[in-house]
């Protein structure tokens, strides 16, 4: 019996022993700690290969240039339904290629506008009538016509302080009674046979292509001044038409230019899309 006991003694030391070598942790769990390891090298990215600083040459934008030889024919551009609180863009065009135009305005914007109606006339510009409110003046009844027109001369006048002395009527839309008053008020008529059609949603390129196909001497050009705010067509278009009829032999001037050169008196009530 003893023999046993003592051999139970022996066998708990020696259990003791093993367990002060492993050690436990606060959960009463064995903790086993794995063996280290020496680190692997982290393999450094290989250097790129320097590259030369390359020089970026930004090209300025293409500006159309007149040509030398003397112009053979001459044509007037015309500028519709202005003015706008963004006339000015139009303006900065014209002055950069020193192109002088007619603006038919429109007489109530003339009397929002103001400001810009002024710069037009300060840029050398030429300001004709273009009826007050944009109705229909084909089918208008005369005292219709004659208040738009009178009240629309009269706006005019306040800026440059003279009359104007041609009309178009919106939409080129004619009948007898605007005949009748434009005759009464001493206005020949203005039409157009070299027209933009920038109405329509058209690119810039297609709106200087249906201008200077259609371009004569002695001709009228027809665009409008609207289509310069959001789409900037118009404004896009217009350095295109001036190269195109620079290079074909045209100068470009205002419609009182083109009557003067002319040599020509316009009738009253008389219906003009070329002059000469």
């Amino acid at each position: 019996m003893k023999k046993l006991i003592g051999l139970l003694l022996v066998l708990l030391l020696v259990f003791a022993a093993c367990s002060n070598e492993v050690g436990e942790d606060d959960g009463g769990y064995v903790a086993v700690t794995a063996p280290e390891e020496s680190p692997e090298e982290v393999p450094t990215p290989k250097e790129l290969p320097e590259v030369e600083d390359i020089e970026v040459i930004e090209e300025e934008p293409v500006r159309i240039q007149r040509p030398d030889a003397e112009p053979t024919m001459v044509i007037a551009l015309t500028i519709d339904d202005g003015p706008f609180s963004y006339t000015y863009r139009l303006l900065d065009i014209l002055e950069e290629y020193d192109v002088r135009a007619t603006f038919f305005v429109i007489g109530r914007h003339v009397q929002n506008q103001q400001e810009q109606a002024r710069l037009i006339h300060e840029a050398g510009h030429e300001l004709a009538n273009h009826s007050w409110a944009h109705n229909n003046m084909g089918s208008a009844d005369p005292d219709l016509i004659r208040t738009e027109l009178e009240d629309t001369s009269a706006a005019i006048r306040e800026i440059t302080g003279e009359d104007p002395i041609f009309f178009r009527a919106p939409n080129l839309n004619y009948g007898a009674n605007l005949t009748e008053v434009t005759t009464e008020l001493g206005l020949p008529i203005i039409g157009a046979d070299a027209i933009g059609q920038d109405w329509n949603d058209i690119a810039p390129d297609r709106i200087a292509a249906n201008v200077v196909n259609a371009a004569t001497d002695g001709g009228i050009i027809l665009l409008h001044e609207q289509f310069s705010a959001s789409t900037l067509r118009t404004k896009e278009a217009l350095p295109l038409i001036f190269g195109e009829l620079w290079n074909a032999g045209f100068e470009i001037i205002t419609l009182g230019e083109l009557v003067e050169r002319r040599g020509v008196e316009l009738q009253p009530g008389v219906l003009y899309n070329r002059i000469g």
